[in-house]
């Protein structure tokens, strides 16, 4: 959505609307180099915010569990292990 704003016809308010939203006057076009350039950028925010929280969040990362750790640990059985040990999500 972040960078559908930035183009030419933006993005609707909302589904009952007809007005659009633009960010930076809609002066980027699509498939442009900026247009990539500022998705890498989105993609390595949320990278970065998604690491922080693992750090500071003591252990625990939601949607990647350490399937290995909880079997170790003795919370989950070795069937529930080797069904999920390949699962990154």
């Amino acid at each position: 959505m972040l960078c559908d704003a930035l183009t030419v016809t933006g993005v609707p308010l909302g589904p009952w609307s007809d007005r659009r939203f633009h960010l930076f006057g809609g002066r980027v076009r699509t498939g442009a180099p900026l247009e990539y350039a500022i998705a890498v950028g989105v993609v390595l925010a949320g990278a970065v915010l998604s690491w922080g929280i693992h750090t500071n969040a003591a252990g625990f990362y939601p949607f990647f569990y350490d399937w290995a750790g909880l079997y170790g640990e003795g919370i989950v059985d070795a069937y529930e292990w080797k069904q999920n040990r390949f699962r990154f999500f």
